[in-house]
């Protein structure tokens, strides 16, 4: 039973609206992120500044803000000749046009970019892997000790993609499928089964926002260090990891066409009288 008026429903809703909307297109920003650090590694520490980041930030709550607060608050998702008793229930209901238009800049434009950025960066890696052999140069390891390293880092970006698409389509696929078959046959028309599956859908989405933190931990050392710094409030350097998590993999080529990149490996001590740095032609494939 609501007992807070009329308003205040419809801010709660404006949240509710608002909070699952920034969690999405947090993780649609992620994908850019990874994209990102594994297409151009070199570019990368460059591009993701702080300043850049804290922009990034902000439009994800400006962007969740205006398709919540201002729609729900001017009564757009209203149906017109329809109006919910809020004194018993506090009740989101919303017409045709604005389920279609809310779910696609909710869910389905940043579930497609998601599906894009992490196809690019499988295709980015698998490249990578299948050229690694001719194309690298020696550096004092054997070339299948190489090859089976690089096999395990593909199956291992393979692996995470498919986890994080899948948790994320399981979570919040139903829930925005369901959204707009109801607003489309019409509120009135819908099943108390079809209204109970609807609330139990709700929650699975909230579900993915207490998954993905865990989620996304376990599979990116750049979240573990990141949630330890939060938590544990220690001071860690900041590092970029284009290595293990999303298989950035750089090859050396001797002949490259492309341009020079200065790229610097530590010479052991034994090797020479002074500490010198090692200069070579990098060339990214894709």
């Amino acid at each position: 039973m609501w007992l807070f008026g009329r308003q205040f429903c419809k801010v709660w809703i404006s949240f509710d609206v608002m909070f699952c909307t920034a969690s999405i297109v947090t993780l649609c920003f992620i994908s850019l992120d990874r994209y990102c650090s594994v297409v151009t590694p070199y570019h990368y520490s460059k591009r993701m500044s702080r300043r850049r980041c804290i922009i990034m930030t902000i439009t994800i709550w400006v962007y969740s803000s205006l398709i919540s607060f201002l729609p729900v608050m001017q009564g757009w998702n209203e149906i017109p000749g329809i109006d919910f008793d809020t004194g018993k229930e506090c009740v989101f209901v919303t017409n045709w046009t604005f389920a279609i238009v809310a779910s696609a800049l909710a869910f389905y434009i940043p579930f497609m970019i998601m599906c894009s950025m992490y196809f690019f960066i499988y295709r980015a890696s698998r490249l990578k892997a299948t050229r690694i052999v001719s194309q690298t140069l020696d550096l004092h390891y054997h070339p299948d000790s190489k090859r089976r390293n690089n096999l395990h880092l593909e199956n291992k970006a393979t692996r995470t993609m498919s986890i994080i698409i899948s948790v994320f389509v399981m979570c919040w696929l139903p829930y925005f499928v369901l959204n707009v078959w109801i607003a489309t046959k019409g509120i009135d028309s819908a099943s108390a089964v079809l209204i109970n599956s609807f609330k139990i859908l709700t929650w699975l989405g909230y579900c993915n926002s207490t998954i993905n933190p865990m989620l996304y931990a376990f599979l990116n050392r750049d979240f573990q260090r990141a949630l330890k710094k939060l938590l544990v409030c220690r001071r860690w350097r900041s590092q970029v990891d284009i290595g293990d998590d999303m298989v950035s993999i750089v090859t050396f080529s001797k002949t490259a066409p492309d341009a020079d990149y200065s790229i610097n490996l530590p010479v052991p001590s034994g090797a020479l009288k002074s500490k010198q740095m090692m200069k070579c032609n990098a060339t990214v494939h894709f």
